[in-house]
């Protein structure tokens, strides 16, 4: 496959380089490529394939070596609320993941004020059926980071189940939270409750993720 020989269907080029990021050994080069062809081809590309890219770039960036640096997250970040700007120029609903992992990613990111502002904005993108749930969520790691311990145990105490495994998104916070405040006795009961639940239901959970060993020593590279 020469991608040169494709300029008059950047699509196809696209979805070369989507495969090949996907390749275990992929390294920052193939990122790049995809990247780079992206930004040249973008006038001529359906917003469809721009989003999946978009995943294909934040995926392997998640499970990359060099996932844990400033300069990756920001990149990861900025493929988010790019496909962020996208959904909302089609007029759809923001996936409920693409809002928790931006809200979740961006309080070391951009602070506290600019997460605030992100979610009144398009906390009415969610679809209704989750939008309570999530939103309790997102606020209750807003009251985390500004350490109101108290108000997070309340909204993560009362909620209603807005993912299959809310409990595993709450339960944890609010250890955390008990922990936090020295109410020992609750920490306690929700520790062996957490136990015996973990022990119950581990097959729901996801494995582990580990970096990906093979990428390249190159560092993340920087993009204007």
């Amino acid at each position: 496959f020469n991608p040169a020989q494709y300029e008059q269907q950047p699509q196809i080029i696209v979805a070369y380089y989507m495969a090949c990021l996907s390749d275990k050994t992929a390294g920052w080069d193939v990122f790049l490529d995809l990247h780079n062809a992206l930004k040249r081809h973008r006038r001529q590309l359906g917003s469809d394939i721009v989003i999946r890219a978009n995943v294909f770039m934040a995926n392997y960036l998640v499970h990359s070596a060099h996932a844990g640096s400033s300069e990756t997250k920001q990149i990861l970040l900025d493929l988010y609320l790019d496909n962020v700007a996208l959904h909302e120029q089609r007029k759809e609903n923001i996936p409920a993941w693409l809002f928790d992992v931006i809200t979740d990613m961006s309080f070391g990111l951009k602070g506290e004020h600019w997460v605030q502002q992100f979610i009144n904005r398009y906390e009415s993108h969610l679809l209704p059926d989750v939008r309570a749930g999530w939103l309790m969520y997102a606020r209750a790691r807003l009251y985390f980071y500004q350490a109101n311990y108290p108000d997070a145990i309340a909204l993560l105490a009362n909620n209603q189940p807005f993912h299959e495994q809310h409990y595993f998104y709450t339960r944890p916070l609010m250890l955390y939270a008990y922990f936090a405040t020295a109410n020992y006795d609750a920490f306690i009961a929700l520790l062996d409750t957490l136990k015996h639940t973990l022990t119950r239901r581990k097959n729901e959970l996801a494995p582990p993720k580990f970096g990906n060993t093979a990428a390249s020593s190159i560092a993340p590279p920087t993009f204007n």
